[in-house]
């Protein structure tokens, strides 16, 4: 069965609006979230009793007809400890949701801490069967079937053997791994473009953008290009800390990194107003500035801001 997934309700909605019909969970229901997912058909992972509690809420406040139950995602904690129902929840568990008929449970899930990380597969393994023995408790209580899900990207190439009925791939769909062993096996899709807005030259004792950081020792030609903090570039990037690259070329950022754009080095180099310039693509991926910044692939392109056009190609 194809699922999609979203953090927040909002996101969930906006696909609904665009007309996506697939089962949508929802990671992360609000408090005042569950009676627009009711009315959208999202389907709210359920962690805790105050959630299921809410629910329960919603669920009466909208008068849901009987063959109209809300499917529900049950998160169980194994070892993460950041959200889910402990073991001991579990007998409670049982008897609220055998209580009421309204709810559904699609599916019994967790997730793993250290998936990509073999110093910790000892854990990851202990993780799988605890989630293994909860989900059997659970299976022979409840009265419908329900799917099982546990593995994240790092996950579904290093433990196949726990993929169960569903895995859940985020970082994955986009060809990036952070396991390098499996990176080599997946075709990176994802770029940051953007373009030379001006270029100027420079003369020694001149100095570039903001705080005067940058202070030419000899002429250069400085381009600016249209792209700042503000789309989800991170500032320690700045001042030599990293390249762009145009026609294959790397050109040296300089000075501080503004809002909305920032300077390289374009010195030597046959360019012009207008030439493409690229932050990361396939040939120099998104794993390399994330190096640079001193952070993981998964934060720099979750930064990437809402004002930063997307554009998809389709196979």
């Amino acid at each position: 069965m194809d699922y999609l997934a979203v953090a927040y309700v909002d996101e969930g909605v906006e696909l609904r609006n665009a007309g996506i019909r697939l089962p949508i969970m929802v990671m992360n229901p609000e408090e005042y979230a569950f009676d627009l997912m009711i009315k959208h058909q999202l389907e709210p992972e359920i962690f805790s009793f105050r959630a299921l509690q809410m629910l329960e809420k919603a669920i009466r406040k909208n008068h849901l007809p009987q063959n109209k139950p809300v499917k529900i995602h049950l998160k169980l904690e194994t070892g993460m400890h950041r959200l889910g129902f402990q073991e001991e929840d579990v007998d409670e568990l049982i008897s609220r949701l055998n209580g009421n008929p309204l709810i559904y449970v699609q599916s019994v899930f967790s997730h793993l801490a250290g998936s990509d990380k073999p110093a910790l597969d000892d854990f990851t393994r202990m993780q799988i069967a605890h989630f293994q023995k909860v989900a059997q408790k659970l299976k022979e209580n409840l009265p419908g079937p329900f799917m099982m899900h546990l593995l994240n990207s790092a996950g579904v190439s290093r433990f196949p053997e726990a993929q169960f009925d569903m895995v859940r791939l985020g970082i994955g769909l986009y060809g990036i791994s952070s396991y390098k062993e499996t990176a080599d096996r997946l075709r990176d899709v994802t770029s940051l473009r953007t373009e030379i807005t001006q270029i100027k030259n420079v003369k020694a004792g001149e100095s570039v953008g903001y705080n005067r950081s940058f202070i030419a020792k000899k002429e250069h030609r400085i381009a600016t290009v249209s792209v700042g903090y503000a789309d989800g570039l991170f500032r320690l990037l700045g001042n030599g800390n990293f390249s762009f690259w145009i026609k294959g070329k790397p050109a040296l950022v300089i000075g501080d990194i503004c809002m909305d754009m920032c300077m390289i080095d374009v010195t030597g180099m046959k360019v012009k107003e207008g030439d493409t310039v690229f932050v990361f693509n396939a040939e120099h991926p998104v794993i390399e500035l994330a190096e640079a910044a001193k952070t993981i692939p998964y934060e720099v392109l979750s930064r990437i801001s809402r004002r930063v056009k997307r554009v998809y190609f389709y196979e």
